[in-house]
């Protein structure tokens, strides 16, 4: 446990950053400005062509406050991903607590981290994470555009459980990597980022860490501002290949093999046919890929299938 004499923990924070180099500064301002006293900045380029390291080192050590205890930036010759990514530098960060978010995006206000510090004696030792709120902005990061966390929907699932947040996770993806802090042992204990996904970290690590019966806490404050216009909020356009290819991905392993446990047998036929839509939108961009099997979806789900069957019989 990294805490000095006046018993604050260091807050790891990550910033990775993949060709978008004009937006960078405004991402660690938002770290370097922050009011908590205990900060480390680890920056991660995944391979940006001409990423000018040593012009951002200088950058840092000009403007940092006695609050950042340390910072380091990497670089790989050849890019991976983001989830990849995020889980090297992870293993180069020593806080105790950790917040990731991406370069095109900032950290709400001066705040968040002692907001995240307040908040976090209500983790239990197997908790997840508190998750706070991220604001969907547009591409100048100036005007919000909506919510990403529904508080209405988010608060009761603090009360009903890991189970039920499991459940709300297979229908849309709300809780968000870059809003949350994360205790940094955790990812040792209870596992990494799944790296069967290349850009797509949060929603997968969502589902198989509430699936195990870990809990987030959701808190409602505003944390992340998100830019629009990145590979997973394009302002026009289909989603990149890679993308919307991890996206269906999930549905397949996370989502599709456990919808037995969604009781309503009307939300699995609904989260079923939502990915049989993806699938076929995808296929009409891109071409076919890979699926999963019908006959492994029949296996794991006799209740959603013997639902269809009868619905078709009903409805002649």
């Amino acid at each position: 446990m990294q805490n000095n004499e006046n018993g604050a923990a260091l807050f790891s924070v990550v910033i990775l950053h993949y060709q978008c180099e004009n937006y960078l500064k405004e991402a660690i301002n938002s770290v370097l400005q922050q009011q908590y006293p205990r900060v480390e900045l680890l920056i991660s380029d995944d391979a940006t062509p001409g990423f000018a390291v040593e012009e951002w080192e200088e950058y840092i050590a000009k403007n940092a406050s006695s609050s950042l205890k340390r910072f380091e930036i990497l670089t790989r010759p050849k890019n991976v991903g983001t989830v990849r990514s995020l889980n090297e530098v992870l293993h180069r960060a020593s806080g105790e607590w950790v917040v990731c978010f991406a370069g095109d995006d900032a950290l709400y206000d001066a705040t968040v981290l002692s907001r995240f510090a307040q908040e976090l004696p209500m983790l239990s030792e197997d908790g997840l994470c508190i998750a706070a709120q991220c604001w969907m902005m547009d591409a100048c990061l100036e005007a919000k555009l909506m919510d990403f966390i529904p508080p209405e929907r988010a608060i009761p699932l603090n009360k009903e459980g890991s189970r039920a947040q499991f459940c709300a996770l297979m229908e849309t993806p709300f809780y968000g990597v870059g809003s949350s802090a994360f205790r940094l042992r955790d990812f040792e204990q209870y596992g990494w980022f799944d790296e069967n996904y290349r850009l797509v970290e949060d929603w997968s690590y969502f589902l198989a860490q509430t699936r195990k019966g870990r809990r987030v806490v959701y808190c409602d404050f505003v944390a992340l501002k998100h830019r629009s216009g990145g590979v997973s909020h394009a302002e026009a356009g289909p989603p990149s290949q890679i993308f919307w290819n991890d996206m269906l991905t999930i549905k397949e392993r996370e989502i599709l093999p456990f919808l037995h446990r969604q009781k309503d047998v009307h939300q699995q036929q609904k989260i079923l046919t939502e990915y049989v839509a993806d699938s076929k939108a995808y296929q009409a961009v891109y071409g076919t890929r890979s699926t999963i099997s019908h006959w492994r979806l029949m296996a794991a789900n006799p209740s959603l299938y013997l639902h269809k069957l009868l619905w078709r019989f009903m409805s002649k």
